[in-house]
């Protein structure tokens, strides 16, 4: 018994205790003191925007601009940024492209990689630029946009109201959504494919932001606490509702990332399937890679993988505002200082890691023992329901195991071992069984060697008669 419950209690241990996160201490970054309001990044470059235009890399800052910025957007080369009714292209090393002036202030901006430029003002105008500064086209919605995501020759637009809108920069033939839908020609050279009005009907003003992905269009609803993801044809592929606000939202068309005020991270796939879910205690503002997320929440900054494991977490002296993360950096941006950290992973030194796997391998050697130690404690006072036999068995059950721990990186046991562990905890109940079972096989044996005897001596005596 006193074996079971030891080797009952060391599973039980193993299996509760949880996985811990690596607490990174963020040594490595820049900081550059002057107001900022947004952050972008592309591969290893960040880009700061506020009372100035500034980019880092893992080499300090590349370069300083006295460019008021109110809103911007990055995407591959290309930065585009807004402030009043001036819009302007950068790219990366800083080189301005254009500038022009639209008729009323910008109150969203988007910009592709191959540096089209989606712009949404206060009063309702839509301006495509291309990549030179030249007008694609433009339109003019009832009210004034709320947000724009462009990917590509797609353009999505959410107004103040509610209504979604999808358009495509060249021509394709329109066609009418079955709910609630209006559709409108765009000139020649665009279309508006498809508009949605059915947020608009749950609240007047509910407060709806969107991005456009490669699988669809991703849509919050903040004042309402609903997600909305539609095809590319217009057809809402699910929908959900929280009980909590949704504060932040990002995604990379194979995962759609919702962080609330509550400090709940929640992960879903195109299907509408919740992949995972995260607590964090403050409100937490997330970001998107290609393989990566990126938390925000209060003065703690968490790297997480797609798959929603938790890979370093680190604390900032400064509560989090926004942030940008790329599979080569992550930009943080809080009250006064702006961090950039050149490492995603934030790998170890080979020295730290040496030491911390042979402190690791040193630690279960001394568990293992302890462990053997205490099984042959409890078989040694375990006599008569245990035999010689089956005691060194077990005791090469548990070298096997013990040298496997200490070859494995994983942690004190892997899958097989407390599997066999599983198995021992109940020795002492199938050793009694494997007991009885032996001594039946031997009185068999014995009963036929009896009879082979007595077989043997009948004969004789017929030989002799």
């Amino acid at each position: 018994m006193r074996v079971r419950i030891i080797l009952i209690i060391a599973l039980v241990v193993l299996l509760i205790s949880p996985v811990k996160a690596l607490n990174v201490s963020l040594s490595k970054y820049f900081t550059v003191n002057f107001q900022a309001n947004t952050v972008g990044i592309s591969g290893r470059t960040a880009i700061y925007g506020g009372n100035q235009l500034v980019a880092l890399n893992d080499s300090g800052i590349l370069w300083k601009k006295n460019i008021p910025v109110k809103m911007m957007d990055v995407s591959g080369d290309y930065i585009a940024i807004a402030n009043g009714n001036k819009v302007s292209l950068l790219i990366l090393n800083g080189t301005i492209l254009w500038s022009r002036d639209v008729e009323n202030p910008v109150s969203a901006i988007s910009v592709t990689k191959y540096g089209n430029v989606s712009v949404g003002t206060v009063s309702g105008d839509i301006y495509l630029f291309n990549k030179t500064g030249g007008l694609v086209w433009k339109y003019k919605l009832k009210i004034g946009v709320q947000s724009v995501s462009s990917i590509k020759n797609f353009i999505a637009v959410s107004d103040f109201r509610g209504r979604i809108y999808y358009f495509e920069k060249f021509g394709k033939f329109p066609w009418r959504y079955t709910c609630n839908t209006l559709l409108n020609w765009i000139y020649k050279t665009g279309w508006c494919i498809w508009e949605y009005d059915g947020i608009s009907n749950l609240c007047t003003y509910p407060e709806v932001y969107l991005k456009v992905t490669n699988n669809g269009v991703f849509v919050i609803s903040k004042f309402m606490r609903y997600a909305y993801l539609f095809s590319r044809d217009g057809y809402l592929l699910w929908n959900k509702s929280f009980s909590d606000k949704p504060i932040s939202f990002d995604g990379n068309g194979k995962i759609f990332v919702i962080g609330f005020n509550n400090g709940k991270v929640c992960a879903f796939n195109r299907e509408g399937k919740l992949l995972w879910n995260v607590n964090f205690r403050n409100p937490a503002i997330v970001s998107v890679s290609i393989n990566y997320t990126a938390v925000g929440s209060n003065k703690l900054l968490a790297l997480l993988s797609n798959e929603g494991k938790v890979l370093w977490f680190s604390n900032t002296p400064e509560k989090i505002e926004k942030l940008a993360i790329s599979n080569s950096a992550i930009a943080v941006c809080d009250d006064n200082i702006y961090y950039y950290v050149p490492n995603v992973l934030v790998k170890k030194q080979k020295s730290e890691l040496n030491t911390t796997i042979s402190n690791k391998s040193i630690k279960n050697k001394t568990k293992n023992k302890m462990i053997k130690n205490s099984i042959k404690k409890s078989i040694k006072k375990v006599p008569n329901n245990l035999s010689k036999n089956s005691s060194k068995k077990i005791e090469s059950k548990v070298k096997k195991i013990t040298e496997k721990n200490t070859s494995t990186k994983k942690g004190l046991f892997d899958l097989k071992s407390l599997i066999m562990i599983a198995g021992l905890a109940g020795a002492g109940g199938v050793s009694v069984i494997l007991l009885k079972r032996r001594a039946s096989n031997t009185k068999r044996t014995s009963n036929t060697k009896k009879g082979v005897k007595r077989k043997s001596k009948a004969k004789k005596k017929v030989k002799k008669s």
